[in-house]
């Protein structure tokens, strides 16, 4: 006969003894009930069966006081290894936090280099204007100078002269009065029965000599005054005041580069010149300046004047309203080069928009591309003048010109990627330049 132990599947039960002994008496009780003609008793068995599972639950006790400590090891070295990552993660976010501020540091540094760039850059757009100043400045104290240094000499031949005059009058009153004295002595020599003549000859000759003197004396006066002039000149020299130079209102006589010029009304202001007298208005070579500018930049003027720039439309309008001007157009297309002559060009004032008042006669080698925008406004994409027309032809990058009712053939500040337009498109480069002339050409 076997014995039973019920088990739940697929769990670990602990064994109870007394359950078990229970157990196996009720079934003892019930084999002895079962056997009791029976000559043979189970009890071996049983007896048997439970020391069986004594043997079993020590053995379970054991495995299971390793497996604790198994585990309780395992416990220890995970909280070990858990602190050390905590410490790993603290240690790291703090460097991240480092990382950070370097970051930050780097991008003030940076800040202020750039801040140093704008500076240095302004110091030496101001150093450059300076150096022109001065050359203008030391070219005008140099002729001074010189006009002061031939005055100097002229004062010191004068000077010279003096002296030299002083020195030959002196002696010819030493020679006076030699001869006077000797012919006192001869006259002595006969004083008798002459005296009254000789007393007369004697005074004549102290006459003489106070002349002389006073003579010598009015002499070295008027050197005095020389001298004092002299010193009043190297004064003047070493004090000379910096007087600014006379500004040209055109371009004529000027060398070609950059150059302050002054009109009749006072305003002065820096112009490019080309050193034949013409004064550039605007200049297209590269398309490194991009002529899409508001209203109030065209009327200020933009760009490099060593480079691609528009004068302005208010210079461009004092410019011309004082007299005459004619103006020169050359553009450069790819496959040549054309140019237009214009010999009274004038723009109006802002109240009139800086309408285009006058071209005068063309002359050129094609197209009289401003005939057709004569007496039209100027216009930008933040402002429409055209007359008639709901469309800004300023738009779409096309840049500020004086546009006719459909547009136009030409358009010298519209983009630099082949919409510049003199009649035909694809213009590479341009120049417009104005000069004064006179009345009668």
């Amino acid at each position: 006969m076997q014995l039973l132990i019920p088990l739940n599947e697929g769990k670990i039960k602990p064994v109870n003894f007394k359950d078990v002994i229970s157990n196996l008496e009720e079934q003892l009780s019930h084999c002895r009930a079962q056997n009791e003609t029976q000559t043979e008793s189970p009890l071996s068995t049983i007896l048997s069966g439970i020391q069986q599972l004594k043997l079993k639950n020590c053995d379970n006790d054991l495995k299971l006081k390793e497996k604790d400590q198994i585990i309780a090891s395992q416990k220890s070295q995970i909280e070990d290894k858990a602190k050390l990552l905590d410490n790993e993660i603290n240690e790291t976010i703090k460097s991240r936090q480092e990382v950070f501020d370097y970051i930050e540091q780097i991008k003030i540094l940076q800040s202020i280099i750039a801040s140093f760039n704008t500076s240095i850059n302004q110091h030496n757009a101001t150093k450059s204007n300076l150096t022109l100043e001065h050359k203008r400045v030391s070219h005008v104290q140099y002729n001074e100078i010189i006009e002061l240094r031939n005055e100097i000499n002229q004062i010191e031949l004068n000077h010279t002269s003096c002296i030299k005059q002083i020195d030959d009058d002196f002696k010819k009153c030493e020679s006076d009065k030699e001869e006077l004295q000797d012919e006192v002595r001869r006259s002595l020599s006969n004083l008798n029965g002459r005296r009254g003549s000789y007393e007369y000859e004697i005074e004549r000759a102290e006459a003489s000599i106070k002349e002389c003197k006073a003579l010598n004396a009015d002499i070295t006066k008027k050197l005095n005054s020389k001298e004092n002039k002299l010193n009043e000149c190297f004064i003047k020299k070493n004090q000379l005041p910096t007087v600014p130079p006379k500004l040209s209102s055109s371009c004529l006589n000027l060398t070609a580069g950059v150059h302050e010029i002054q009109i009749e009304n006072g305003k002065h202001f820096n112009v490019a010149c080309d050193g034949d007298g013409w004064l550039i208005i605007q200049q297209r070579s590269n398309g490194s300046q991009d002529f899409n500018k508001t209203w109030k930049e065209y009327m200020d003027g933009f760009g490099n004047l060593q480079n691609e720039f528009f004068i302005g439309l208010e210079n461009l309008h004092l410019i011309t309203s004082l007299k005459r001007f004619e103006l020169h157009i050359g553009v450069t297309f790819e496959w040549g080069k054309r140019f237009a002559h214009y010999d009274n060009f004038r723009i109006g004032d802002a109240e009139s928009q800086y309408e285009l008042e006058e071209i005068g006669h063309y002359e050129g080698d094609e197209f009289n591309a401003l005939a057709e925008i004569l007496k039209t406004k100027f216009t930008t994409f933040d402002l429409n003048n055209i007359v008639h027309s709901v469309e800004n032809c300023a738009e779409d990058g096309m840049g500020g010109w004086w546009y006719s009712k459909y547009c136009g053939n030409s358009n010298l500040n519209a983009r630099y990627d082949g919409e510049i337009r003199w009649y035909l498109p694809k213009v590479k480069s341009t120049i417009m330049k104005i000069r004064p002339i006179s009345n009668g050409n």
